[in-house]
Parts: structure tokens; sequence; C-alpha cells
């Protein structure tokens, strides 16, 4: 089958590409800003430029839906965000392949592991031993990452 010539490469990343390492650092300073606002630090302005570009800002908006502490409530609103364009599945493909937390920012998990699970439980309509499963998965997966011996 002739699929013809790939044209992906002509279509923009959702929220437009940077210009420059100077609109980059631009940017990371404003999210830095409503970040600390909320009671994030800077920390998380570099993490999420680098994981989703100019899409902080929708995750930025979704983080209004939600009366955690702020890093839980960033956490649901990444999971809403990824859910909504990123084809997640399950909890370990946010975790992991979507967050890189898992290697990058291990400790971000745990405090956030139930709320992330109870998001996906309700998007997905999981049952309780679905969701008992996949936090066994990423119980294992912290337990894996974190053991060198």
């Amino acid at each position: 089958k002739n699929f013809g010539n790939c044209k992906t490469d002509t279509i923009p990343l959702y929220g437009g590409p940077f210009n420059n390492e100077k609109e980059v650092k631009e940017y990371q300073v404003a999210i830095a800003q409503s970040l600390a606002a909320i009671g994030l630090d800077e920390y998380y302005a570099i993490y999420l430029v680098a994981n989703y570009g100019r899409q902080v800002d929708t995750i930025l908006e979704f983080i209004e839906d939600f009366k955690d502490q702020p890093e839980i409530a960033l956490a649901r609103a990444e999971l809403k965000f990824s859910l909504e364009n990123e084809l997640i599945f399950k909890a370990l493909d946010f975790f992991n392949r979507r967050t890189g937390r898992l290697y990058f920012h291990i400790n971000s998990i745990e405090p956030a592991l139930n709320a992330v699970l109870a998001d996906i439980k309700k998007y997905f309509n999981w049952t309780d031993e679905r969701v008992s499963q996949e936090k066994l998965e990423v119980q294992n997966a912290i337990r894996e990452a974190s053991n060198f011996g």
C-alpha cells in the first residue's frame, strides 16, 4: 500500500514552536511567576516547559479545577491534559512515559498517586480491582527504579 510522502514535518505542534532560546527563557520566567502565585517553585516551570512547551498554558488553566496541595493539583492538571491530548491509558503511562517522574522526580509520585488514580478511574470508569492493579504496577516500578542491588 502506498501512503504517500510524509507531511507531519509541516504540521505545527499544539501551542506552536518557540523561535529561539530567549523566547523559551522568557516563557519559563512567566510560567515561574504563575506557579509562584500558587506555591510552586521555579523547578516546576523548567520541568513543565521542557515537557509540554507552550501547552503549559492549558495545564495552568486546569490547575484551577483542583483544590489540592499545589504539587498534587499540578499532577492532576497534567493528567487531565494528558488524558485529553496524549493517549494516556495507564497510570504508568503518565508517571513514566509522559511526565518522566519515575526517573526524574520519583518523590513526586507517591503524594499524588491516589489522586491521579482516582481521576483515571473516573475518566475510564475503572473498577476498584483495576485501580489496585495500576497502583501496584506503579509501586513496583518505583521500587525497581529505587533499588540498585
